[in-house]
């Protein structure tokens, strides 16, 4: 199953490549931005 496939099977909807980079490229910046505000946490107590 490719990427898009396994996409389209979970949200019942067809997706582009280009959605599908771009939603990538957005998941990653929210685990970034997550992980730097979990260590300020940590490193700020």
């Amino acid at each position: 199953m490719t990427m898009e496939q396994i996409v389209t099977e979970l949200f019942g909807s067809h997706w582009t490549i280009e959605e599908l980079e771009g939603l990538e490229k957005s998941v990653k910046i929210l685990i970034e931005e997550d992980r730097k505000r979990r260590y300020q946490q940590r490193v700020g107590n």
